[in-house]
């Protein structure tokens, strides 16, 4: 039984288990996004109309694409790394934003 209770205790201090549920770690990011000084200024003060997920560059870090006005540009974060030996939730921090292209006609 001790034994359990000790294998169990090295479950919950893995990495693993600090990770964030999806969804959380989602809202993370999009007040990343949207707290971003960045984004604020590509927008000129246009309201945003959209925000949509588009998943990880090819280097693995989370994507948004944010529509304001008539155009939208995608917003690209980056995940601060931990201080050695500590787990817990991941913050990001904005890496790229490209300029605020014309909505793509259909």
């Amino acid at each position: 039984m001790r034994l359990a209770l000790i294998a169990f205790g090295l479950l919950l201090a893995s990495p693993a288990a600090a990770a964030l549920p999806p969804l959380y770690d989602s809202l993370v990011q999009l007040r990343v996004v949207l707290d971003g000084a960045e984004a604020a200024e590509i927008s000129s003060g246009r309201p945003i109309q959209s925000i949509e997920a588009l998943g990880e560059d090819e280097a693995g870090n989370p994507q948004w694409l944010v529509g304001v006005g008539d155009c939208e540009f995608t917003v690209t974060l980056r995940p601060l790394p931990l201080p050695e030996g500590m787990v817990g939730r991941v913050d990001y921090e904005v890496s790229d934003v490209t300029s605020c292209e014309p909505y793509a006609e259909e």
